[in-house]
Formats: C-alpha cells, sequence, structure tokens
C-alpha cells in the first residue's frame, strides 16, 4: 500500500515539472513573439505623435493605440490577431473600426491601415524611450503653436494701416502707426497725440512720438521719449490683432485703440482737427 502510495507521490511531482516545464516553454514562446519583446511600438511625424502598447497571447493580440496631438491625447482599445505575415489588429476609434495589417521588420513594426496603399515604420522601444518621445513631441508641437501663433499675428499686424483712438467729444484723439515688426518681437513706429486744448490762441495741436518696444502678440510695451525722458507705456493686443489696450501717459488711462484703414484714418483726423480748430 505505501508502494502505491509512493508512486502517487512521484507521479504528482512528475505532473507539476511537467506542467512548470510546459509553461517555462510557453513564456519562452511568448516572448519571442515580437509585440512581447518591446513596451510600445512608435510613430512620430512631428505634427501626430501614434504608438501601440500590445501583448499576443495564444496568438491573440490587446493593447492600446494612443495618439498625441497639438495638446491632446487620445487612447483606442486594440484587439487582434496573428496572421501568417505578422498580426492584424482592429482599433475602435468612437464606435469606428480600423484595420490594420502589421508585418514584423526586424525590432519594429511594419503598419500599414486597412485601404491604404503606404505603411509607416513603428519603432520598438522601451517605457524611457516612449517617455522620451512623448515628451519632444510635446516641446515640437508647443513651438509648432507657438511659431503658428506669431506668424498669424504679425500678418494681421502688418494687414492693419494703424490703431486709432477716439471719442467724439474727447479732448485727445490718437493714432499708433506700427512700421516694423521683427521675429524677435520688437516693434517700431510712431503716435500721433491730436490734442484740443481750449487754448484761444491755438486750441488745437499735435506731437508725433517715436515708439519702439517690443511684444509676443500678446502683451506689449512701447518706450516712447517724452520731454527727453523714456516713458514705459503697457498694454495688450486683442485677438487677431484687431485693437490693442494701451496706457496714455497723459491721462494715466488705459485706452482702447482700434484698427483701421488709412481711409479711416484720414476720415477721423480731419473730422476731429476740423472741429477742434
Amino acid at each position: 500500500m505505501r508502494k502505491f502510495k509512493n508512486w502517487g507521490i512521484v507521479a504528482v511531482i512528475f505532473l507539476l515539472v511537467g506542467l512548470a516545464l510546459w509553461w517555462f516553454a510557453l513564456e519562452i514562446k511568448e516572448r519571442q513573439v515580437l509585440l512581447n519583446q518591446f513596451d510600445a511600438f512608435v510613430y512620430d511625424d512631428n505634427d501626430v505623435l501614434s504608438w501601440f502598447e500590445l501583448t499576443s497571447r495564444n496568438g491573440k493580440v490587446k493593447g492600446e493605440y494612443h495618439q498625441q496631438k497639438i495638446k491632446e491625447k487620445e487612447t483606442f482599445s486594440v484587439t487582434g490577431k496573428e496572421t501568417e505575415e505578422g498580426f492584424e489588429l482592429k482599433v475602435n476609434k468612437y464606435g469606428n473600426v480600423l484595420v490594420f495589417d502589421i508585418k514584423p521588420s526586424k525590432s519594429n513594426l511594419l503598419v500599414q491601415k486597412r485601404g491604404e496603399k503606404s505603411s509607416h515604420l513603428y519603432r520598438g522601444v522601451s517605457q524611457e524611450e516612449l517617455a522620451t518621445s512623448v515628451e519632444a513631441n510635446r516641446e515640437y508641437n508647443t513651438e509648432y503653436v507657438e511659431k503658428t501663433r506669431w506668424k498669424q499675428f504679425t500678418v494681421a499686424l502688418k494687414r492693419n494701416y494703424g490703431y486709432l483712438y477716439a471719442e467724439e467729444h474727447g479732448t485727445y484723439q490718437l493714432f499708433l502707426k506700427v512700421d516694423e515688426v521683427l521675429s524677435g518681437g520688437e516693434l517700431s513706429g510712431s503716435l500721433l497725440v491730436m490734442n484740443a486744448n481750449g487754448d484761444s490762441n491755438k486750441p488745437y495741436k499735435e506731437t508725433r512720438y517715436v515708439m519702439n518696444g517690443i511684444t509676443d502678440g500678446k502683451m506689449v510695451e512701447f518706450f516712447p521719449k517724452v520731454n527727453g525722458k523714456y516713458t514705459k507705456l503697457d498694454g495688450y493686443f486683442l485677438k487677431d490683432a484687431t485693437g490693442l489696450d494701451l496706457l496714455f501717459w497723459i491721462t494715466g488711462e488705459q485706452l482702447r485703440f482700434h484698427a483701421v484703414t488709412e481711409k479711416e484714418f484720414k476720415q477721423s483726423y480731419e473730422k476731429f482737427k476740423l472741429l477742434k480748430e
């Protein structure tokens, strides 16, 4: 009886060892699958960073597909299977299923969206390399957005003839003209101050000040020379450079200037001068 019992124990041990060897062999086989060898597979076209995070088990694939562009990141679920040439992946993108045909290429994946002729090489990377790519793409997009914003601002700024502050019954009428804006944000131009001071001998007076300054497309600072001393004028541009708010040192007020054409300025100039003289 004891003999049979010992043989039973031996049989169990052999079974356990066999299962462990089978599991170990299976693990080795699974680890040889390319999808399981890297933390992610990345493709970067500068504007959009795309990457797969995948695992393959028993011929079935699961994971996530990520896309990062400008200031947003999207994540979609992935399912798939092994094929004779590689893998077939299905990405559920807001209910629309996208199918990708995948071919291993050394340590990378050659990814082709079903229905498209071109394919893209997704690099196999570690988590650290993925984090570096994500940050680099974020910095690129931030710089791209800033360059685009600056270009749009300068185009709008140059399109305007100038900026006018005018009140129907005001004492002052001001006209700011920007002659040049450089890539570093430096500005140069002039400010025409038209003043109806109420003096019976000389009721109307106008003075032109050289205006040098700096802007980032939002804030603006000008440094005119007033009575022999440089004065700092703070302000900011409105959206699309349609106007700007700027401190007027004489009254100490922040005034709203609006973009005008050359014709609009001349009409306002002649009207103000005629009424005040």
